[in-house]
């Protein structure tokens, strides 16, 4: 009989290494639990020796999905989706959801079908049933053939190819299962799964709400505060994290399927003529089919740095430098004097972690492109508190801006909760009854 159990931790995405291979949580983990981590990429033999793990123990997997496979998940997905958000779209937050499905980013066909489903009442069969027919021809061979011994399975998120075809692995079947979710999204968005989970652990107080008020989830449920902000104060203690230079502006950008790229130019150089004597330094994200020309435009004296692709992306070709990426990621923000953000982008709460200062997102651009879309009708001060600031071009900051504030955005996404008791309820979910 073996010594201790098998806990599988599933990280589909390198974007969310930095919380799911949280260090503090790998090392308690390790200590009760034999470790296994499942993921589509591997990282360096550096992480490896920084996490306590050895090669046998991150089970690196292929995925090559076809576009038939893609196309499969991505149609039964839709109806699972628009299933759940028609029933729930009198909800003032999931409504946002339902809109966007019924947009014109999806096929005619595929909307008609899905209202057709609902009228006729057959919608929670139908997706049901379509995915029972489909899902050996839509799950790689490989991911199929995957044969581990797994007592505790732990996801990170819910979304995506990947979380989806994992779900018809023998071995995840068979365990028991728990949900860390890394974004507030995956609460927001993603409630079709969330019943499928033995417990689930969320980073905050305003999460655990939402699990009820817009879910219904009376399945256990506990907060387990943040994965990512543990990781961050290891780093803090045990590695050199260098500060910005007193006096650094930074901005955030985001996709431009989100914002205007010429609006966050626009900004920048308003930054730059409002703080003439600080640096200034623009964080833009292009998407592999943006053009970066808009960059021509930027005032000369405006650093651009590119973000940590192991902090943005869904997948790669290389071995990821997990550890690095972090840090390199922290030193971006640590010890800015003031953040703007297009949009919104969890940057703005890791610099309220690190800085202790007011969360700003250029929210009313000059198109209203996010004012007139419809992610402006979900509020966001529940989210961020009361130290959150929406702000337009004409918005002309000034020397409290830039103070430290008693309750910064980055206190509601975490807890005093002490990690140890919450592996604790892990070991105690697989004990034998």
């Amino acid at each position: 009989m073996r010594q201790k159990k098998i806990i599988c931790l599933h990280v589909p995405y390198e974007r969310i290494v930095r919380h799911a291979l949280s260090k503090p949580f790998i090392d308690l983990l390790l200590d009760r639990f034999e470790v296994k981590v499942l993921s589509p990429f591997v990282v360096t033999e550096d992480d490896l020796d920084y996490l306590g793990l050895d090669k046998r123990q991150f089970i690196s997997y292929e995925t090559n999905f076809s576009t038939v496979q893609k196309s499969l998940v991505q149609i039964i997905d839709y109806f699972r989706r628009y299933s759940y958000f028609f029933r729930n779209k009198d909800k003032y937050r999931l409504n946002v959801f339902f809109t966007l499905l019924t947009g014109e980013k999806y096929p005619d066909i595929l909307k008609y079908a899905a209202k057709l489903a609902v009228q006729t009442r057959c919608d929670k069969v139908f997706w049901r049933l379509l995915d029972r027919i489909f899902w050996r021809l839509y799950t790689p061979q490989k991911i199929l053939q995957l044969d581990l011994e797994c007592d505790l399975f732990v996801q990170f998120s819910n979304w995506g190819i990947n979380d989806y075809v994992i779900k018809n692995t023998s071995f995840a079947r068979k365990a028991r299962r728990v949900f860390f979710p890394y974004t507030t999204d995956q609460i927001y968005a993603t409630g079709h799964f969330l019943h499928h989970f033995d417990k689930i652990y969320c980073q905050s107080q305003v999460e655990f709400e939402f699990l009820d008020l817009l879910h219904n989830y009376h399945a256990p449920a506990g907060i387990a505060g943040s994965l990512w902000y543990r990781h961050i104060d290891y780093l803090l203690e045990n590695e050199t994290i260098a500060q910005l230079e007193p006096g650094t502006i930074i901005y955030a950008g985001v996709s431009g399927e989100f914002f205007p790229k010429s609006s966050e130019v626009n900004f920048v150089n308003a930054l730059q003529m409002q703080f003439p004597k600080n640096n200034v330094i623009y964080l833009p994200y292009f998407t592999k089919n943006e053009s970066t020309n808009i960059l021509d435009v930027l005032d000369n004296g405006i650093e651009v740095r590119t973000h940590e692709t192991a902090m943005t992306e869904l997948s790669t070709n290389s071995a990821v430098s997990m550890k690095q990426s972090v840090i390199k990621f922290l030193e971006k923000i640590n010890g800015a004097s003031l953040f703007v953000m297009s949009f919104n982008t969890s940057m703005g709460i890791d610099f309220s972690y690190l800085n202790k200062k007011t969360v700003f997102s250029y929210y009313y651009d000059e198109a209203d492109q996010v004012k007139l879309g419809h992610y402006a009708k979900k509020e966001r001060l529940q989210i961020y508190g009361s130290n959150y600031r929406e702000v337009d071009l004409a918005y002309q900051f000034n020397l409290p801006d830039l103070d430290v504030v008693k309750k910064p955005a980055s206190d509601r996404w975490d807890c005093d909760v002490e990690l140890k008791k919450i592996v604790d309820e892990l070991e105690n979910l697989v004990k034998p009854n």
